[in-house]
């Protein structure tokens, strides 16, 4: 009879795995469970997050134009720019016969919502600027040259600070 003990002993000896397998099938099985509780978090931190954002009540203002956040085309930057405008120009005007008083009022009115709208960019074209205003100067019969250029210079920097 102890020979069939010893049979009895083998069978359950070659029944059971080898250490180096059942290690290897430990180490397959927990990366399976790491992997598994991987999906699972994120499963559930996606839930949350959706819950979290259902929860919110954050008004969704949708984007305004650029001209609109800012003053310029308004009515006050527009008077203050024809104010700057007409500065030390008052005897002259005066001076100027009827029919030039119109058309210099008229132009110099052009002038400055141009000059308001290029103030309401991003980025301001002082050239473009000067060049109105030296148009709008000309218009000025026999104005001395000297007295265009620092006029416009004069004008050109009041309403640039005007923007700031």
């Amino acid at each position: 009879m102890p020979d069939i003990k010893i049979e009895q002993n083998k069978s359950i000896e070659e029944k059971k795995p080898k250490p180096e397998a059942v290690e290897s099938l430990d180490i397959e099985k927990k990366e399976a469970v790491k992997q598994e509780q991987a999906i699972e978090t994120g499963v559930e931190l996606k839930k949350r997050v959706q819950e979290q954002l259902q929860e919110a009540t954050i008004p969704v203002m949708p984007p305004q134009p650029v001209a609109d956040q800012t003053q310029a085309g308004s009515p006050v930057n527009k008077k203050k720019i024809e104010q700057i405008l007409a500065n030390d120009l008052e005897e002259i005007y005066l001076a100027l016969p009827e029919n030039k008083k119109e058309e210099f009022k008229k132009t110099g009115e052009k002038t400055a919502q141009e000059i308001d709208s290029l103030l309401s960019q991003a980025k301001v074209k002082v050239e473009k600027i000067i060049s109105l205003i030296k148009n709008w100067l000309k218009l000025i019969p026999g104005v001395n040259k000297f007295f265009l250029e620092q006029e416009v210079k004069i004008k050109t920097d009041k309403i640039i600070k005007l923007r700031e």
